[in-house]
Parts: structure tokens; C-alpha cells; sequence
């Protein structure tokens, strides 16, 4: 779990607004096999922009260690309320190193 603080400010093009927002994150994970990873996860924020509500989405996904420096994943996220992130849906690939 996390919690975090943000103050953003638009840029002057988008009117220069500034908001606060409180931005909690809660991840639950799976180790099935030792190079095998499923996750899920709840986030959002309390202010998407000034004078917006809050908004909030979910994901979740796999990940395959293929050695021990790196990693391929895949994911599926959607919109829970608000409007954060202007998505309702989205997939997604990739593949991580250590090094």
C-alpha cells in the first residue's frame, strides 16, 4: 500500500490551474512458481485538475521472469470512476532488465 501527496500545476497554455491531490495505491501479488508473478491493483486520486473530482482505475496482469535480469509482462486495466488517465480501458506489454 501507498499514499501519496501531489500539487500540480497545468501549464499556462491549459490555464495555469493548480489542485491537490491525495493518491492512495493498494497492490495484491501471487508467486504461484518462483519466475511466475500475478498482480492486482486499485489507484487514484482524490483531484484529477483544478475544479475536477476524483478519479479512480483498476489493473491487473502477469509477470514471467525469463532470467534472473529480466522480465516480460502483460496487463489489462480499466476505469473505475472519474476520469483519470482519459482511458475506460486499456492493454499493455513489456519487459523490464536489471543491470
Amino acid at each position: 500500500m501507498q499514499l501519496g501527496i501531489t500539487s500540480q500545476t497545468n501549464p499556462a497554455l491549459a490555464g495555469g490551474g493548480r489542485f491537490t491531490s491525495v493518491n492512495p495505491d493498494i497492490t495484491f501479488t501471487w508467486l504461484p512458481l518462483w519466475n511466475l508473478q500475478f498482480y492486482g491493483e486499485v489507484y487514484g486520486q482524490s483531484r484529477t485538475g483544478p475544479g475536477l473530482g476524483s478519479g479512480f482505475d483498476a489493473d491487473g496482469g502477469v509477470q514471467y521472469l525469463l532470467t534472473p535480469y529480466c522480465e516480460v509482462d502483460l496487463e489489462e486495466g480499466v476505469r473505475l470512476s472519474g476520469n483519470l488517465g482519459g482511458f475506460t480501458h486499456y492493454f499493455g506489454a513489456g519487459m523490464g532488465f536489471l543491470f
